[in-house]
C-alpha cells in the first residue's frame, strides 16, 4: 500500500515537473522533433512509451502472450520496472553512440527478462489474460518501533567499525 502510494506521488512529481519545463520551454518549433521542444521527453507516458518502444521490440512471433500480461498496468511491480526503463531510455536515447546500447544491455532487456520470466515475473500467471498476484503478506510492527530516527532502521545491525 505504501510502495503503491510513493509510486503514485512520484509519478504525479514526474507529470508536475514536466508540465512546469513544458510551460518554461513554451512552444515547440514548427517540424521540431517530439520531446525537444516543449516536452522534456519523447514519449509523453508511461503507456506510451509502452505502445510505441516496448512492445514492438519486445514482440515474440509465434507465441501468444510470451510472458506478457495484456492488462500490464495493472501490476505495481511492472508499472514501476517499466517507468524506470522508459526514464533510462529518454536520457540514453540522447547519447549519440553507445546510448542505446547501453540503455538494451543494462536496463531493458535485464528488466524485461524479469518482468517476462514465467517462474518469478509478475504476469507468471496471468498467460492471455490478468490474475492479479497476491500482495506479500505483512505484519505491522509494534507501536512505538519506528519513533526516533536511524535507531530502529539499523536495529540488529552492528555500528560501524573505522573510518570510510
Amino acid at each position: 500500500m505504501l510502495l503503491q502510494r510513493q509510486a503514485q506521488q512520484l509519478d504525479d512529481l514526474e507529470h508536475t515537473v514536466a508540465d512546469l519545463r513544458a510551460a518554461q520551454a513554451g512552444p515547440a518549433p514548427p517540424g521540431a522533433p517530439a520531446g525537444e521542444a516543449g516536452s522534456p521527453f519523447a514519449c509523453a507516458s508511461l503507456p506510451e512509451f509502452v505502445e510505441t518502444v516496448i512492445a514492438p521490440l519486445y514482440a515474440r512471433h509465434g507465441t501468444s502472450s510470451g510472458g506478457w500480461c495484456p492488462s500490464w498496468w495493472e501490476h505495481q511491480e511492472a508499472r514501476v520496472r517499466l517507468h524506470a526503463v522508459w526514464r533510462a531510455w529518454e536520457s540514453l536515447r540522447l547519447d549519440p553512440s553507445l546510448g542505446i546500447a547501453r540503455w538494451l544491455r543494462d536496463v531493458a532487456d535485464p528488466q524485461i527478462d524479469r518482468l517476462r520470466d514465467p517462474d518469478r515475473g509478475p504476469f507468471a500467471a496471468c498467460g492471455d489474460r490478468h490474475l492479479q498476484p497476491p500482495d506479500l503478506p505483512l505484519t505491522p510492527a509494534p507501536d512505538g518501533f519506528w519513533d526516533g530516527t536511524a535507531q530502529n532502521l539499523s536495529r540488529g545491525v552492528p555500528p560501524p567499525t573505522g573510518a570510510l
